[in-house]
């Protein structure tokens, strides 16, 4: 697991376009606001630099495909897993030789929507736990809950297919909602809360893989996605 600190001078950004695919930056260039291309373009730089450091492919010749919801892998023969995830300034990368993963991260930040959202995307045992509380910890909880959700749909494969409100992750446990269909076997899948920096709340989740006996060990490592460039 990696976490990505996405700031960086404008050299670096430049730097950064160049690791990036003629269609990469063409969607980087689609968002409107500057801060979002930034984000966007050294995420996935980084996303190429540390991906051929672990395949030995040079970066420019790494090529991604991407599953019947759109998660993205790579093509080939390669059985790396990986998935992204970016919010505010921070991005999370998770990386599994053996197993399907997923993450999500997000910035904690003021919601003048909560009950509202709460009860779009949370369980009505979810709402009930995190409605009462005082503001700053519910919103808290919303987005911790929410990243549980996420990392677990996009270990899967269907990201946000499946509607969130249909998952239960009180408690640090995985369960459908009673009376929901059982899109995908829940018993497989080992989920991590993570915290990547003060205000931010992330999760992972490894899926299945054949024969495997014990939980898989998450090893933790941070750079700011700056160096990675400067260094590489």
């Amino acid at each position: 697991m990696w976490s990505l600190e996405l700031s960086a001078a404008p050299r670096i950004v430049d730097l950064a376009e160049s690791f990036l695919s003629s269609t990469e930056l063409a969607h980087a260039r689609s968002f409107r606001f500057p801060w979002l291309v930034r984000r966007y373009v050294l995420a996935h730089a980084a996303l190429r630099i540390l991906l051929s450091g672990y395949t030995g492919e040079h970066h420019a010749a790494l090529r991604f495909v991407t599953g019947p919801y759109g998660k993205p892998g790579l093509a080939g023969p390669a059985t790396l897993h990986f998935n992204l995830s970016g919010s505010g300034e921070f991005a999370l990368l998770g990386l599994s030789p053996d197993c399907p993963v997923g993450v999500d991260v997000e910035q904690v930040r003021p919601l003048t929507h909560l009950n509202s959202l709460a009860h779009s995307v949370l369980t009505p045992a979810e709402a009930a736990a995190v409605l009462p509380l005082p503001a700053e910890e519910g919103t808290r909880r919303l987005f911790q809950l929410w990243t549980r959700k996420e990392a677990c749909l996009k270990a899967a494969g269907f990201g946000l297919s499946v509607e969130a409100g249909t998952l239960d992750c009180l408690g640090g446990r995985l369960t459908w909602r009673e009376g929901a269909p059982a899109v995908f076997p829940l018993d497989d899948l080992t989920l991590y809360d993570l915290e990547p920096a003060p205000d931010y709340v992330g999760a992972c989740v490894a899926g299945s893989a054949q024969q495997r006996l014990t939980r898989p060990r998450l090893r933790w490592m941070s750079i700011s996605a700056s160096r990675l460039l400067s260094e590489w």
